[in-house]
């Protein structure tokens, strides 16, 4: 099998759990791994569900139309570990974040009804609105404007569409200093960003560091670019 080479580095499989991922860099790459995959399942008497099993051109082939191997070859943003991709960075932004966004309000809405106080309120924003978009913008890069839309649909949902009573920068504070443990949405973004630093400082080659350590190197290494910053 030939995977994929990202700036030197050959990348051929990427796994979390049971979800696995190929990158193959020809057809004839793909059908040695179904073949490789189908004899291992007769001595292990497990098959591949060729069904579920989907497929996507990248690069010079995108706009391949032909569907080989009995593969489901998408052309719609696929799903990997709860994060879509396509070739089409407008369709990513709708898929990983607005449509979730869009998610968040139904679920708001639902609530909004409920005779809350502002403590369950805040309760119901932590535990039940901010789940799925912590997950995309933990990964992905977030969207310009994004971070003040989630602002405004938490807020709407805390003072029930109407105007705030109280400063929100009160209400960011800690219990005892007469805040209410607020989410600032902001602040939340960026420290989902800065967990990626202890990440990129571990020793250690991994096939998703090949992207960040290559443009970290050439702006002297990770440590002084953190240094520059």
């Amino acid at each position: 099998m030939k995977g994929i080479k990202i700036f030197g580095n050959e990348i051929k499989v990427s796994q979390f759990a049971d979800d696995t991922n190929l990158f193959c860099a020809d057809l004839t790459s793909v059908e040695n791994v179904l073949t490789t995959v189908g004899d291992l399942g007769v001595l292990a008497g497990l098959k591949l569900n060729i069904e579920k099993s989907k497929g996507i051109w990248l690069r010079k082939w995108e706009k391949n139309k032909p569907n080989p191997l009995q593969l489901k070859w998408l052309r719609t943003p696929v799903r990997i570990l709860g994060i879509h991709v396509s070739y089409d960075e407008k369709g990513n932004i709708e898929w990983n974040f607005n449509l979730k966004l869009r998610k968040l309000q139904t679920k708001l809405d639902m609530w909004r009804a409920r005779d809350l106080t502002l403590f369950g309120r805040v309760m119901i924003l932590k535990s039940l609105g901010l789940s799925k978009l912590i997950y995309s913008s933990s990964i992905l890069n977030i969207p310009e404007g994004f971070a003040n839309l989630v602002k405004t649909k938490l807020f709407k949902f805390l003072w029930k569409n109407k105007r705030d009573k109280i400063k929100r920068s009160g209400l960011y504070q800690d219990l005892d200093k007469g805040g209410l443990r607020m989410i600032d949405i902001e602040i939340m973004f960026k420290a989902l960003n800065l967990a990626w630093i202890p990440r990129l400082l571990s020793p250690g080659r991994q096939n998703w560091r090949t992207v960040p350590d290559y443009y970290l190197h050439r702006l002297g290494g990770p440590a002084k670019f953190l240094i520059k910053v």
